[in-house]
């Protein structure tokens, strides 16, 4: 990327195109955070973002885990110039959402879309909820994507991996608090001896 970075610097005769390449490489080698900021350079340059652009730049704040600033970015675009929303963009949201953990405003984003959300939307739901062990909600979503293709036998597996992964947590908590209950009791009987020990020994 960075020899990439090189090439455009000299370029004299820059149009999208060539802004995009880049800013839509930076995330797929793990360096959002320079995708944004030449989204940045791009607009004060005085081009027009397409919806390769806005994608990149979704991309790029999805796996900076920058979702709140992702959201900013994405709401500008829908009020500003909504044409350039796909249901690519749209899915990228959804994934984000479901990345960090916030479910809730995946839920609502999902159910405000202005089409029908397709197989990829409830895909990137379950991906979420496979990272946060989400089971209740993985197991809704694993429903949807079986509904709209009974072929996808895997989601059936991950969908279990979510569960069995929710089950190792409760025994692993609640060996814990079975632990920590024992080590009280026994401090309390520790305590009651030493309280007998000290009265046959009166000062």
């Amino acid at each position: 990327m960075d020899d990439s970075l090189l090439v455009f610097d000299k370029l004299h005769g820059r149009n999208v195109v060539s802004w995009n390449v880049l800013i839509c490489g930076y995330p797929q080698n793990g360096r959002g955070n320079e995708a944004i900021e030449l989204f940045e350079r791009m607009i004060v340059s005085g081009f027009r973002p397409t919806d390769v652009t806005i994608l990149g730049l979704l991309w790029a704040c999805n796996h900076d885990g920058r979702v709140t600033e992702g959201y900013s970015y994405f709401n500008k675009v829908r009020l500003k110039e909504s044409n350039l929303l796909k249901s690519e963009h749209h899915a990228c949201m959804v994934d984000m959402l479901a990345r960090s953990g916030r479910f809730k405003e995946a839920e609502e984003f999902i159910h405000q879309l202005p089409f029908e959300p397709g197989i990829g939307f409830w895909k990137a739901l379950l991906g979420g909820c496979q990272i946060h062990s989400n089971r209740e909600l993985g197991e809704f979503a694993a429903r949807k994507i079986m509904a709209l293709d009974p072929r996808m036998l895997l989601i059936y597996n991950a969908v279990q991996c979510i569960r069995c992964r929710w089950q190792m947590g409760n025994c692993i908590n609640g060996e814990k608090r079975d632990k920590r209950e024992i080590d009280e009791k026994n401090s309390r009987v520790q305590l009651d001896r030493n309280k007998k020990q000290s009265s046959c020994f009166p000062e």
